[in-house]
């Protein structure tokens, strides 16, 4: 398993806002659900979309 930072964009009001979680996942698909799971236990009722994901290490 290794660390992944995951950046994800909404919108709040109508303005565009990003938010970044660090995840501990096994690739890249999983920390990307990973962190739209955050995203949704933190923001009920919001959409988001992976704006982007990167491994940051192990």
């Amino acid at each position: 398993m290794d660390y992944w930072s995951v950046e994800v964009m909404y919108y709040d009001d109508g303005h565009q806002e990003f938010n970044t979680y660090i995840v501990k996942a096994q690739d890249q698909n999983d920390a990307m659900n990973k962190a739209h799971h955050r995203f949704e236990k933190s923001h009920p009722n919001m959409n988001c979309m992976i704006h982007n994901a990167e491994k940051v290490g192990g």
